[in-house]
């Protein structure tokens, strides 16, 4: 059997020209805590390049959100100092360092431009072909990824699916990682 994979990453998103935020007024219990803007720029993990119409959203003593701008950048106006946890979101893409845990950041008056950035959804592309070349229909196609659990390194099943008529396949929603493709 031979196998033909590819891996293509997909950005997904429409133009924005500015940047739109979702403003939440302060409550009365922290009004006297310094406000200021929270200011950065949302990137694509793999390229450098900004992501526009990323969701940026602050939880702390209050909780924010805005879009960013055709430039990846965002600005939040009235943050109150303090802990805050920072994220960004994108349909087609992932959180770049989940494992490290949340993006928290102590905030105040001398906070500069934060950057956050996220790791492009992948999507496995193949073709299932005998040894005269033909195509293989309905073989069951497991895509693997190897992780170490209890000290000793295993394969886990990522993703399946089937070959088509034609012994194509397609596995997406893929996080950034090495892979290995299994078939049953």
């Amino acid at each position: 059997i031979v196998l033909l994979a590819s891996c293509l990453a997909a950005a997904f998103g429409q133009q924005l020209e500015s940047t739109w935020g979702l403003y939440q007024p302060p409550n009365q219990s922290n009004l006297s805590t310094p406000r200021h803007t929270l200011s950065g720029t949302v990137v694509n993990s793999a390229t450098g390049e900004p992501i526009r119409r990323a969701l940026v959203r602050i939880n702390g003593v209050a909780s924010f959100s805005a879009f960013t701008g055709a430039d990846g950048r965002f600005e939040i106006p009235n943050v109150p100092e303090g802990q805050l946890f920072v994220n960004a979101q994108k349909p087609g893409f992932f959180d770049s360092h989940p494992s490290q845990g949340p993006n928290i950041i102590t905030f105040g008056a001398s906070t500069g431009d934060i950057a956050l950035k996220l790791a492009p959804e992948a999507t496995i592309r193949g073709r299932a072909l005998d040894k005269t070349g033909e195509p293989i229909e309905s073989l069951s196609i497991q895509l693997l990824s190897e992780v170490i659990m209890n000290g000793r390194k295993q394969w886990q099943v990522r993703g399946q699916t089937t070959t088509d008529d034609n012994g194509s396949y397609v596995i997406d929603n893929i996080s950034p990682g090495t892979y290995a493709i299994h078939t049953l």
